[in-house]
């Protein structure tokens, strides 16, 4: 159970996931099923382990990511995860 996890447990790859879908989201203003359909295509693992992308995987993220802020200082830092202040 990823969504459980700090940040700083997170593996490269999730994190990497993780990154863009908050820059898909939020700078690229794709809703949660656009989402899941170009990760579909791509043949994006999930991190959940399902074997394709829906609006439910998405939004594990997005809740995720307002978590502690976590998508503000994700786009504040420029997508890094570096330098974090979490409570």
């Amino acid at each position: 159970e990823w969504y459980k996890l700090p940040p700083a447990s997170l593996t490269g790859k999730q994190k990497e996931i993780i990154r863009k879908v908050n820059r898909r989201r939020f700078g690229l203003h794709m809703n949660p099923s656009e989402i899941a359909s170009v990760y579909n295509e791509r043949s994006v693992p999930t991190l959940t382990g399902a074997a394709q992308w829906d609006e439910a995987e998405v939004q594990l993220i997005l809740d995720y990511l307002k978590k502690d802020n976590l998508g503000v200082q994700l786009r504040l830092g420029n997508g890094k995860w570096e330098g974090f202040k979490l409570p």
